[in-house]
């Protein structure tokens, strides 16, 4: 949304506010199956989906968060400084083998 080369940014950041309030958070984390990232909208969930804010880890503690690990792409640059990781076209080949 936000780059470089947005044509139209203070669109671009309208519309990131629009989606980052409680009740479209609530709605995205429920239609979706995902935690959302704005916790005022726990309360909002349960009223969508009963249940749902703690189904989806919503109420859960900071420390819950903390151990969390978050995808990051498959590249050949380690980001070590050796260039022999798996990149991505390698990591799907291998993942569709993996899981056939």
């Amino acid at each position: 949304m936000v780059s470089a080369h947005t044509k139209n940014l203070a669109c671009a950041y309208k519309w990131l506010a629009y989606i980052s309030t409680p009740k479209v958070q609530a709605q995205q984390a429920t239609n979706y199956g995902e935690t959302p990232v704005n916790t005022k909208a726990c309360p909002i969930m349960n009223k969508l989906a009963k249940g749902s804010c703690s189904q989806y880890h919503a109420d859960a503690p900071l420390q819950y968060f903390k151990q969390i690990s978050f995808w990051k792409t498959p590249l050949a640059d380690c980001g070590n400084g050796k260039k022999n990781c798996m990149d991505y076209p390698k990591w799907q080949q291998a993942w569709t083998q993996l899981k056939g």
